[in-house]
């Protein structure tokens, strides 16, 4: 089991990732998730993901007082008339609670539950790391656009006055393109080094496509931690300012 600690030091294992079906799938979700456009463009393709890997189980995602909640069984929408899913993390931790019959992945917005069953049990013990990989993304996703609807926040007089003298929306745009820019950075590496590797070729040895991969990971792990790192900073740092303000950010 992967081990729950820091958002921003969870440690990844990429030694042991095998070139299957999860693999390829999740880190082609990666790669369209990088160019989402929105809350509902990506809850398609995280339910595309699932479906592809028919697990069974559901996902929760909570934004800016939007919820998104899927329910699936055998990799197809399902309905459900139990409890409602509750939200993920309130603080930095990843949590990943391992149960008998369930893997839960819980963040700050987005929830996992997996069911376990006969079929999918050694396969889900042993990429728990590309799971956090892809929960990552869509993570850093839901806190851009949490960031951006800070942004747009409508105040009143008084509290644009306030807002205007902490040049809170000044350093907040100032702060959001230079982020902008270190995930376009990031989507570049992730585009010319990890995508050239889903693609099976003869041209390269599979073990040295192997050591390649594992690099490549390794090296987009770390630069997505550092993402969702300095995200959830000036997120944190910006909902303490409205609050301030009087205003009660979602």
């Amino acid at each position: 089991m992967a081990p729950s600690g820091s958002f921003y030091q969870h440690v990844y294992d990429w030694q042991g990732v095998q070139h299957d079906t999860l693999l390829f799938t999740l880190l082609k979700n990666c790669h369209r998730l990088m160019s989402c456009q929105s809350l509902d463009d990506a809850c398609e393709l995280i339910s595309q993901a699932i479906m592809q890997l028919q697990f069974d189980g559901y996902y929760r995602l909570e934004v800016c007082g939007q919820v998104y909640i899927e329910h699936f069984k055998a990799g197809q929408h399902g309905s459900y008339h139990g409890d409602r899913p509750q939200k993920g993390s309130d603080n930095r931790a990843i949590k990943v609670v391992e149960l008998e019959h369930a893997l839960i992945f819980k963040m700050r917005f987005i929830q996992l539950y997996i069911t376990k069953t006969q079929d999918n049990l050694e396969l889900l013990e042993d990429s728990q790391s590309i799971l956090l990989l892809w929960l990552m993304q869509v993570e850093s996703l839901c806190m851009d656009y949490a960031l951006h609807h800070f942004l747009h926040t409508e105040l009143n007089t008084e509290q644009q006055n306030q807002a205007d003298s902490m040049n809170l929306h000044f350093d907040l745009e100032v702060s959001l393109n230079r982020l902008d820019l270190d995930a376009k950075d990031m989507t570049q590496a992730f585009n010319e080094s990890v995508i050239p590797l889903l693609t099976p070729t003869d041209f390269i040895d599979p073990m040295r496509r192997q050591q390649l991969l594992i690099t490549a990971l390794t090296a987009h792990q770390e630069h997505l931690s550092q993402l969702v790192k300095q995200q959830f900073g000036l997120y944190l740092s910006t909902q303490r300012m409205l609050e301030a303000l009087g205003v009660e950010p979602h």
